[in-house]
C-alpha cells in the first residue's frame, strides 16, 4: 500500500466524521490528485523551490484558508523545515508520521503534509 492510499483511506474516515482534509504535496501526478479529491480531500501543491519565504506564505494561506488547527506531517527527519514553519503560523498541533517504516531506501525532500481544518 502506498502514501498516497493510506492518505486516501485517512481522508475517507476524517470525511466521515465532518473533519476537512487538507493533503499539501509538493508534488504529484494529476491521476492521484483526481483520486484524492475524489475520496473528499482537498489537494495544494507547495513548492519549495520558489524559495522558504514563498513556502510560509503558502502555509500561511492555506492554514487561513480551511481554518487548520491541526497538522500532520510525512517526514524523513524531524530536523525538516515544513513543521517549524507552520508552527510560526499559529498551528498548535503538530504530528509527525513516519510511512516509510525503516525501509533502507527512504527517500528524503519528498513530504507531504495533512492539515486538518473545522469540521464542516
Amino acid at each position: 500500500m502506498g502514501q498516497q492510499e493510506i492518505h486516501l483511506r485517512l481522508s475517507r474516515v476524517l470525511r466521515s466524521l465532518g473533519i476537512t482534509v487538507v493533503l499539501v504535496y509538493t508534488d504529484l501526478p494529476s491521476s492521484i490528485e483526481h483520486r484524492l479529491r475524489d475520496g473528499g480531500a482537498a489537494v495544494e501543491r507547495v513548492s519549495y523551490a520558489n524559495g522558504p519565504s514563498h513556502y510560509y506564505r503558502e502555509l500561511g494561506r492555506i492554514i487561513r484558508q480551511y481554518s487548520c488547527r491541526w497538522c500532520i506531517f510525512v517526514i524523513s527527519t524531524i530536523s525538516a523545515p515544513s513543521p517549524w514553519l507552520t508552527k510560526l503560523q499559529g498551528v498548535k498541533h503538530i504530528v509527525y508520521e513516519e510511512l516509510n517504516s525503516g525501509m533502507l531506501h527512504a527517500r528524503p525532500g519528498r513530504n507531504s503534509s495533512f492539515a486538518f481544518g473545522r469540521p464542516s
